[in-house]
């Protein structure tokens, strides 16, 4: 914790404390020492929410199933849940799958929040072009189950996910013309993919 990629957290996650939002914070912290060292008051001045609003259990191949139930259970329909993988989203979890989480673990969040913004951290040593159609790959899949939505892609990339297609209109389009994000930094399904 502590380097560069979470200030470009900090920063994007600042539009949606200015809206007044409630921010549900899912770090999924793969080691322990980070929840018993306390690093989370600096988590929580990282991300905008209260330290009551972050899930603190350590996300481990032993507990994946049970944590993710219980992060479930915290959300409602006006939440906005910020969710920070360790390394990203993955369609294949393998060896490393406390380090990535799967798509298909994604759909209920996406289903039950208002909205999710995910750090997906994978696509960082990849080329545009490639990022851009692997995003976009994920966006697609994403649209198969229901759920709508655009990445961000800065330093670091952000999945914004909605079962409402307007609000992530409304989202993309505030993002814009508020100038907290460039229009070409973002990335959707083209219109005939829809």
């Amino acid at each position: 914790m502590g380097d560069a990629y979470d200030y470009v957290k900090k920063s994007l996650l600042e539009y949606f404390v200015l809206e007044k939002n409630q921010i549900l914070t899912i770090p999924l912290f793969t080691e322990p020492f980070i929840v018993e060292n306390n690093d989370l008051a600096f988590y929580s001045h990282i991300t905008g929410s209260s330290q009551t609003d972050i899930i603190k259990d350590p996300f481990l191949p032993a507990n994946r199933d049970s944590y993710l139930v219980r992060a479930l259970e915290k959300i409602n329909h006006h939440l906005v849940v910020f969710i920070d993988p360790d390394t990203g989203l993955s369609q294949n979890l393998g060896r490393l799958q406390n380090k990535y989480l799967n798509l298909e673990e994604v759909v209920p969040f996406a289903s039950r929040a208002k909205n999710v913004i995910i750090y997906d951290q994978s696509f960082s040593n990849s080329r545009s072009e490639a990022k851009h159609d692997n995003m976009r790959t994920k966006l697609h899949f994403f649209f198969e189950n229901s759920i709508f939505g655009f990445y961000v892609d800065l330093q670091a990339s952000f999945l914004f996910l909605s079962k409402s297609e307007q609000l992530i209109q409304d989202l993309q389009n505030d993002l814009v013309s508020k100038h907290f994000v460039l229009d070409e930094r973002i990335i959707t399904l083209p219109k005939n993919n829809c």
